[in-house]
């Protein structure tokens, strides 16, 4: 099981992250804007893969 606690270790510091964020502890790691950027290279990405040709971002 030591390969589950490993997946989960990551997961655990990211909800205890959201937890202080959202109680005004700490402030965000990333912007909207860079979120907002990540979600658009995942998006091309996944056209990428079901169209089989390039994405332009």
């Amino acid at each position: 099981m030591a390969f589950t606690t490993v997946l989960l270790y990551p997961l655990v510091l990211q909800l205890d992250n959201f937890c202080d964020l959202a109680q005004g502890k700490v402030e965000p790691r990333v912007s909207a804007f860079d979120g907002m950027q990540n979600l658009r290279v995942v998006d091309a990405i996944e056209r990428s893969i079901e169209r089989g040709a390039l994405i332009e971002l």
